[in-house]
């Protein structure tokens, strides 16, 4: 690699946007799908007052307890089906954990041994205002350093996960 070389970065995809988008897709309908069983619920809840109004009439009564038997089966199915989701969700969030924990420490690892690092800051990685922006707001401000002529740097002990998958990485010398 040559010296002073600099690799320009503008978007950083930490996870594939697919993947991100169809979890909140998913985690936004199972949302969506709990608020229609609770309004189930309410229903259900209603025309228990109701049967206990109508307790004189007992022929009522007993329609209403099978109304609301059929309408707590069907709430019992949904939530199963809600929960079986969530379940799925949850593998995957699992997953992209287990990603995350694995590069953050191999990017520790090769942050405090590559000799493009200097004082805590990459210099391999010429950041843009998009890529800098979106590490600033999920690492915290002080992971982006400069700003001078729309270039920033990052700050590895902030953001060790951009070290992980470097191509740039180059051992320090003596």
């Amino acid at each position: 690699m040559p010296e002073g070389f600099e690799a320009p970065v503008t978007y950083l995809p930490w996870a594939s946007k697919e993947e991100v988008s169809k979890l909140r897709n998913d985690i936004l309908s199972t949302l969506e799908e709990l608020k229609r069983i609770k309004d189930g619920l309410r229903s259900v809840e209603e025309k228990v007052i109701k049967a206990e109004g109508a307790a004189r009439d007992a022929s009522a009564v007993k329609e209403e307890v099978k109304a609301i038997a059929s309408a707590l089966s069907d709430l019992r199915g949904r939530v199963g089906a809600v929960e079986g989701r969530v379940g799925e969700i949850q593998g995957r969030v699992a997953k992209l954990e287990a990603l995350a924990e694995l590069t953050l420490m191999v990017g520790k690892w090769k942050a405090s041994t590559c000799g493009r690092c200097k004082g805590e800051l990459c210099t391999a990685w010429r950041l843009g205002k998009e890529a800098a922006n979106v590490l600033a707001k999920r690492f915290g401000q002080d992971a982006v350093v400069g700003g001078d002529n729309d270039v920033w740097r990052v700050r590895v002990s902030k953001v060790p996960y951009l070290c992980a998958l470097c191509p740039l990485y180059e051992p320090k010398t003596s």
